[in-house]
């Protein structure tokens, strides 16, 4: 069954060009479902085509949701006057865009996710590029600080440009990445599976330098009954913080859950790495 499922996702991304032709849009081949309501036209007309499709179409509509950004165009970005920026990211920083996937984390996450969200990873690249830019050189000397804000709608692929911004710090030299993922086990579990899948980690094989050393990972679960209870949060916990040093070499990424316990076992740990510089990246990607 995911076999065929697989093939009917690699079908339909396909079949966008069909689709945007058959509607007479001015541009078929760049055309991708910006809106929840494209995305459904999109598989209302794939499953009428297909009807064998039909019984997956719960899990095409979430390829789909999951797969394709939706881009507000233009939008507008707002940048504090007084601040202590110095421009950095010149064209010979990105060092991902003349890589293989095998040396660069952004070309690795371009291999596994640019066919899924087709002409939209152009605008992901761009607005990656954007939003590095306004953070500092991790190879500035000194202390500094940047704060800023990316404001996403529903099911718009934030979560994906996010995953794209982390590759690119890490390839620039970012060495701490923590993403905040809500309140909930089963969202920080999903968003850690996303970016774990987006990433090479040390223990792949490959080129690259930066390599991801993980400090969480998905929860473990058993089944009592026939209900799915969770054995091992594997969240940042006190034992992590005990465990688990930091190097120069390998970069490390926490994706962990927002609340009190959590927030003290890092700081507890970021106070015990004598000696480092925290070039840390902080994502929260809840702020309700």
């Amino acid at each position: 069954m995911s076999e065929e499922l697989n093939n009917l996702k690699q079908l339909l991304n396909a079949y966008k060009l069909t689709y945007a032709s058959k509607k007479g849009f001015s541009n078929p081949i760049k055309w991708y479902p910006r809106t929840a309501k494209d995305i459904d036209n999109l598989l209302k007309s794939f499953v009428k085509d297909f009807s064998d499709s039909k019984k997956f179409e719960k899990e095409l509509k979430d390829f789909l949701e999951s797969s394709f950004a939706q881009v507000i165009e233009n939008d507008v970005t707002l940048i504090a006057k007084k601040r202590d920026h110095i421009e950095w990211l010149t064209e010979d920083r990105k060092i991902w865009k003349n890589a293989n996937n095998t040396n660069a984390q952004f070309a690795w996450y371009k291999s596994k996710s640019g066919f899924k969200l087709g002409n939209a990873f152009d605008d992901l690249n761009d607005s990656t590029d954007e939003i590095l830019s306004l953070l500092e050189d991790p190879k500035r000397n000194g202390n500094w600080m940047t704060r800023g804000m990316v404001v996403g709608d529903v099911q718009s692929g934030k979560t994906s440009h996010y995953t794209g911004l982390i590759t690119k710090a890490i390839d620039s030299g970012y060495k701490l990445i923590i993403v905040f993922s809500g309140i909930y086990n089963a969202l920080r579990a999903q968003t850690q599976q996303r970016i774990e899948e987006n990433t090479i980690k040390t223990s792949q094989q490959g080129e690259v330098l930066n390599k991801v050393f993980f400090a969480t990972a998905k929860p473990d679960y058993i089944y009592k009954d026939g209900i799915r209870v969770i054995q091992a949060e594997n969240d940042f916990s006190a034992a992590s913080a005990k465990q688990i040093s930091m190097t120069n070499l390998d970069p490390t990424i926490l994706v962990v859950k927002k609340n009190v316990s959590v927030l003290a076992n890092i700081l507890m740990w970021l106070n015990k790495q004598e000696g480092m510089e925290a070039l840390l990246l902080l994502i929260s990607n809840h702020f309700c």
